[in-house]
């Protein structure tokens, strides 16, 4: 019977300690990143756990912030007409 009683003590004591350490590792490799990301500005991908910068979208098509897509597309077509008059 003590032997019984000392086998389940060693079984319970590796289930608590291989939880522990998927908690820890749950924590340091999920977790911890994610909010580290985030508290940076960036944006967090969790699919691919990637952190990832914005893109401010004025900067890369050249048209000025707060105009839409269509004010702008509309007025490059004018230019373009004039420019080929």
């Amino acid at each position: 019977m003590n032997n019984t009683i000392d086998r389940l003590k060693l079984i319970f004591l590796g289930i608590f300690a291989l939880g522990a350490a998927a908690s820890w590792g749950y924590q340091v490799f999920y977790a911890w990143p994610q909010r580290n990301c985030e508290q940076r500005g960036s944006w967090w991908d969790a699919s691919t756990r990637t952190c990832a910068n914005p893109i401010y979208i004025p900067a890369i098509t050249g048209r000025p912030e707060g105009m839409s897509r269509k004010e702008w597309s509309e007025k490059q077509a004018v230019a373009a007409v004039e420019k080929g008059l």
